[in-house]
């Protein structure tokens, strides 16, 4: 997949999110961190994001070993519980409908998978045709599976034919297959895909590791080492507050002893004209 993106000068910065695992319809869900998030991206400018997997809860009562109606979201309705799936997705739409326009595409997850093998109904298309209905700009919005190579292209003034853009970015984006923001696993992404950046989700949890590239450039007339590129792997938290409240029932996040993270996505920003990239991992 790729998408194009213009500046005028080398002030101009983009900043992008890859919003995931906010499991809408659960109620440790918290709403309340992600209207701050959709608020920032629409206040910012040349702000865009990514919607990562498990956007919905999407656990049917039907699944005795999951379901707990202690723990969905109390906005739902006992009737709700007939066409549940529909009705999250309904109300997780309508959550991000404010940056409908921005969405760079929507990516599959293991409760999207979990509803698609047990319950025999594919959410995920149905997530990509209401947001898309939000759009003003009636522009299909991408599926970016369970995982994607994403080209991000930058053009200096405006697009123009035949010519290519002034610098790209490649993003790695998956789902995520392990917990608690493995090192690891974040590191071992460069030895099998040739990317700049990898977003992931899944474990809840924020987490880093940035490998400077070094290369070899002439400046003044002369060959020197510079670490110009930097290639960054993050974990992204999730939206799942980790511990219930005193009288609320506890959740599987606590359950599974899941240790407490920052919620929410890491915002990128990435300046084209000075080829440079800046990231904070804060509360």
């Amino acid at each position: 997949i790729e998408a194009n993106f213009v500046y005028q000068s080398v002030e101009d910065s983009f900043t992008f999110r890859d919003i995931t695992d906010i499991h809408d319809g659960n109620i440790a869900c918290d709403l309340k961190k992600l209207r701050e998030v959709v608020s920032q991206i629409k206040n910012e400018e040349r702000s865009y994001w990514f919607l990562g997997g498990d956007a919905c809860d999407y656990i049917a009562y039907q699944d005795a070993k999951r379901f707990d109606p202690k723990t969905i979201a109390t906005w739902l309705k006992v009737a709700d519980l007939s066409n549940l799936a529909e009705v999250q997705t309904d109300h997780l739409v309508n959550e991000l409908a404010p940056i409908a326009d921005t969405c760079l595409g929507i990516g599959y997850g293991n409760h999207e998978e979990s509803q698609r093998l047990h319950y025999n109904q594919e959410v995920h298309p149905m997530l990509l045709q209401k947001l898309y209905a939000k759009r003003k700009v009636k522009t299909a919005i991408p599926s970016l599976g369970y995982s994607c190579l994403y080209i991000l292209r930058f053009h200096q003034g405006r697009i123009r034919q035949g010519h290519g853009a002034e610098n790209s970015i490649t993003v790695f984006l998956h789902h995520g297959y392990f917990a608690n923001g493995n090192i690891r696993q974040l590191k071992d992404t460069f030895i099998y895909y040739d990317c700049d950046w990898a977003l992931y989700g899944h474990g809840h949890v924020m987490a880093d590791f940035v490998s400077p590239c070094m290369s070899v450039v002439k400046k003044d007339g002369k060959l020197t080492y510079t670490d110009s590129k930097r290639r960054i792997a993050i974990s992204n938290g999730g939206f799942l507050r980790t511990l219930a409240m005193p009288d609320e029932q506890a959740f599987y996040t606590e359950k599974r002893g899941c240790k407490p993270s920052i919620l929410g996505p890491v915002p990128i920003t990435y300046w084209p004209g000075k080829r440079t990239v800046a990231y904070t991992i804060s509360p």
